[in-house]
């Protein structure tokens, strides 16, 4: 079978399929290679996997490592998973929490552990939180647990919740998906507590102290905070004193540092005022000066004709940005102030006119008589003595 000599169906003690003609004891002693079992000669098979010799088993992995069959060497469709004999071995445990009113328990807190399996021949997708159901090693019960994950490119699957170990070589279920896979190795992780009244730990920080990395610490001016070192506070400067001082009283071996003490304070802050233009309360003299000396009023002087607009808020101030490049800090063809224009009235002055060898005295936008009557006031026009006639 697959290049292998095994035992015909129905041998007694012998799994069909699983099981081969091996080598006695002793025979192999001395063989460069291992392996004892018994199987057709290089070249007489159909180029099937008969069994795989590890020629170093490698060490310090810290995880399963992966192998693939070479396309050259025949058998490429073949499906090798590694696996040891620790296959979801719990390295340490850490306690994070001992807790407390134990005794009140019947029997001391249990420990959930996850198990690890590698499986062959995955039919289907197992999807998350999906029971997994079993036959234990011995046969004789159901084993299930809790899918958690699975590395295809490995085999190994985790479960949770798992009690019991699941038999090799048997085909494990998904309740919901369906999905089936068969168990080629893994054990269960077990962990037991013992209530006590001393907990042993691998110790924890209660705060910062030490932690030089921590922003929150502080390292200290060891010449100001010392056993020998003192502040006077004076309400002078300590040049006026400091020789005085040291001549005086000043201990040897002791340092000190001298402090102004404010002997008295006026508070002439103001306190708050509203702007004019934008109705803002502020606090402070700080917001005063920063009214004052940080913000640009417009003055731009246009008229209603110049081709510019009036700025919505011509008597409010904008924030300067301080950018060297910055060369405009108002709208273009825009105006703070208005300047009315004067109206030119132009009137067109009409020359005068000679009627009948007389001048008029006002041109011809004139409003006297008519010229049926003017002979009546000839003497308005001419000067003369108003003419006689017959």
């Amino acid at each position: 079978v697959n290049g292998g000599i095994v035992a015909e169906a129905g041998t007694s003690d012998m799994t069909e399929g699983e099981d081969h003609l091996v080598l006695e004891d002793e025979t192999q002693r001395g063989d460069p290679f291992t392996g004892n079992k018994i199987v057709q000669e290089s070249g007489s098979g159909s180029g099937d996997i008969t069994d795989i010799r590890i020629i170093n088993g490698g060490n310090n992995f810290r995880s399963l490592p992966t192998a693939t069959v070479s396309t050259d060497s025949g058998g490429s469709g073949a499906t090798i998973k590694l696996f040891g004999p620790e296959i979801g071995r719990v390295q340490s445990l850490k306690i994070i929490e001992s807790g407390a009113e134990h005794q009140q328990s019947p029997s001391p807190p249990t420990l959930s552990m996850r198990s690890k399996l590698v499986v062959t021949g995955v039919s289907g997708t197992f999807t998350t939180s999906d029971t997994i159901s079993g036959i234990s090693d011995d046969g004789s019960t159901t084993v299930s647990g809790t899918f958690v994950s699975l590395d295809s490119d490995r085999g190994l699957m985790t479960l949770s919740d798992v009690t019991g170990n699941f038999g090799v070589g048997v085909t494990i279920t998904g309740s919901e998906s369906d999905a089936t896979a068969t168990v080629r190795a893994g054990s269960l992780a077990t962990a037991t507590t013992t209530v006590s009244a001393v907990a042993t730990t691998s110790g924890t920080f209660l705060n910062e102290d030490g932690h030089l990395s921590e922003t929150t610490m502080r390292i200290q001016d060891s010449l100001y905070y010392q056993d020998y070192s003192y502040v006077i506070k004076v309400g002078r400067s300590i040049s006026d004193w400091r020789d005085s001082f040291k001549k005086t009283m000043h201990g040897a071996g002791f340092y000190f540092t001298g402090q102004v003490n404010i002997a008295s304070q006026v508070n002439n802050r103001i306190r708050s005022f509203t702007g004019i233009n934008s109705s803002i309360d502020y606090e402070g003299i700080a917001l005063v000066i920063n009214t004052l000396f940080s913000t640009i009023f417009g003055r731009r002087l246009g008229t209603e004709s110049d081709g510019t607009s009036l700025r919505a808020s011509p008597q409010a101030g904008v924030d300067p940005d301080f950018d060297d490049s910055t060369t405009e800090h108002f709208t273009t063809n825009t105006r703070d102030v208005t300047l009315k224009q004067a109206i030119s009235l132009k009137f067109v002055s009409t020359v005068q006119q000679t009627i009948r060898d007389n001048t008029t005295r006002f041109g011809l936008a004139y409003a006297g008589p008519r010229m049926r009557s003017i002979n009546k006031y000839w003497y308005l026009y001419s000067g003369s003595d108003f003419p006689q006639t017959g």
